[in-house]
């Protein structure tokens, strides 16, 4: 399945695919119902069936609810990073809530069951069964509202409905007040305070690190790679410098945090950041390319190019520099004029071809215009995008339109509209059917 299903690879964490389960059960047993209430279930093999189900989860739960421990330890891997930090009777203390927990979900469960067993006795044992079916299925419908709502208020209750204030871990700082005087379109900011774990940056700024539960691949291998490495000289450096100048050296030894242009260093929230002269900003041409090999290679040349000078590229991407010979252009510009995530808009100006380094993550569904003409760009120096521009005065705009998610995003309106519209039609069909059925009986009648 891991391997075959659609996007379950993408899952962080394969208990993800939980929710398969949580939705096919439910549609197991409401098909059930649909069966047993059509009649197309013999007595017999209802009774023993019924029996059996009951007595098997029913049964299950009752354990669970009186012996919790008798199937399960309610001991984790996870509990050796900490169980010799504390003592002996809390952590023992811990298996106990950890078993209390579950024997409560138990004997709640156990009651959901019973309920809905007694429901379907009720249903096997009536006489009228049209009055049967109408009082089981808005009793299975009650008991499953109340179960759905309960379980859900756990994790949203009234506590989450308050009048949002900013917290005070994300209050502006000194050195973010100064940021925000810089007017630019774009450019990123190094916080020195755990920067790949913390959020605090990253809640005003565009940061080069911060967390999030999705964070691309490719990005974290430069991490480890690259940045991290570069990062603790940055740090190594803060520690021994007597003046700013003195950080200089290590700003400019860090080419990879300079191609993703960190113009601002936060070293301490309570002063004013460290301005980076050497971040090669939004966007630079290059004078040579490398291609090669593979993947491995391309972020292994990251450990011996200048970014500013040399693109690598993938040979895979070889194509799209087919006929392409570098030529050095000292008055070539590009400048980013307009920002927004998902669109960015730039100028360029050069007296022959060049190739044009964005300092902006490379990834599928950026479409990529100039003067309002389709054009093509690649991957280059490992996570940035590159691309040939023409000689000459040139407007290039990166458009996020990925087709498969406006193709499925179309596909999900439209399908939601067409079971709108069929449920309107089941409905107006049922009432149809009940007037002609209703006129009928009193026509009868009358007869």
């Amino acid at each position: 399945m891991f391997h075959h299903l659609p996007l379950y690879n993408k899952f962080r964490t394969v208990e993800m695919a939980l929710v398969i389960p949580g939705f096919v059960f439910p549609v197991i047993g409401i098909w059930g119902l649909w069966v047993i209430f059509k009649g197309e279930v013999e007595e017999v093999v209802f009774r023993r069936s019924f029996l059996w189900s009951l007595g098997f989860t029913g049964g299950l739960c009752l354990l669970l609810w009186l012996m919790p421990t008798l199937f399960l330890s309610f001991q984790s891997p996870m509990d050796a990073n900490f169980q010799n930090q504390v003592p002996e009777w809390y952590y023992m203390a811990l298996i106990q809530d950890r078993a209390s927990l579950a024997s409560a979900d138990a004997l709640r469960s156990l009651i959901f069951i019973l309920l809905g067993a007694a429901l379907l006795f009720g249903y096997w044992k009536a006489k009228n069964k049209k009055t049967a079916i109408t009082i089981t299925s808005i009793g299975i419908a009650v008991l499953t509202l109340v179960d759905l709502w309960t379980v859900d208020r756990r994790y949203l209750n009234d506590s989450n409905y308050v009048m949002e204030t900013p917290r005070e871990m994300y209050k502006e700082s000194v050195a973010d007040k100064e940021i925000f005087k810089d007017m630019d379109e774009s450019f990123r900011v190094l916080g020195l305070n755990n920067p790949w774990q913390e959020t605090t940056v990253s809640y005003y700024h565009h940061s080069i690190g911060g967390y999030h539960a999705v964070k691309l691949r490719r990005y974290q291998e430069l991490i480890e790679h690259r940045l991290d490495g570069e990062y603790r000289n940055i740090i190594g450096a803060l520690q021994k410098a007597q003046t700013i100048e003195d950080i200089m050296p290590a700003l400019a030894a860090s080419p990879s945090l300079n191609m993703l242009n960190t113009r601002y260093i936060i070293y301490n929230p309570d002063q004013a950041p460290i301005r980076n002269p050497f971040a090669f900003g939004n966007a630079w041409f290059v004078d040579k390319v490398d291609i090669v090999d593979n993947a491995d290679a391309e972020i292994d040349a990251l450990n011996t190019i200048n970014p500013l000078q040399t693109a690598v590229v993938d040979k895979r991407f070889a194509k799209d520099l087919e006929g392409f010979t570098p030529q050095k252009d000292s008055t070539a510009t590009i400048v980013l004029e307009k920002y927004r995530p998902n669109r960015l808009t730039y100028k360029t100006n050069a007296s022959s071809e060049q190739l044009a380094v964005f300092s902006e993550i490379y990834y599928p569904g950026w479409k990529v215009t100039i003067d309002g003409k389709e054009a093509t760009h690649f991957r280059a120096d490992w996570i940035l995008r590159g691309m040939l521009i023409p000689a000459g005065e040139h407007t290039v705009v990166f458009d996020f339109h990925p087709d498969a998610y406006v193709a499925a995003a179309n596909v999900s309106a439209y399908s939601s509209f067409l079971i709108l519209l069929l449920l309107i039609a089941a409905i107006g069909w049922s009432g149809w059917k009940y007037w002609r059925q209703q006129r009928s009986t009193v026509t009868e009648t009358k007869q």
